[in-house]
């Protein structure tokens, strides 16, 4: 598997997040549904201890786009 997680942090959502979850998943250790919900609710730690807004800003420099500014229109994920 190859990403380009261009992020700080990027090493715990891919190795130590997916990595363990996929094994898991191969493994038929859980399903589908319970991998897709362990790495979304694993990643969402981590994004909520780096802080969503520092993450965007790192992710859009790497893409050489500008700062992101909230229109106050988008949606949000619970």
């Amino acid at each position: 598997m190859v990403l380009s997680l261009t992020i700080p942090h990027n090493q715990q959502y891919q190795f130590e997040v997916l990595d363990d979850v996929v094994s898991k998943f191969l493994g038929n250790k859980i399903t589908t549904e319970q991998a897709m919900q362990q790495i979304e609710q694993k990643w969402q730690q981590i994004t909520n201890k780096v802080g969503l807004e520092s993450q965007r800003a790192a992710y859009r420099a790497t893409l050489g786009l500008n700062p992101y500014k909230s229109t106050g229109r988008e949606i949000s994920n619970p």
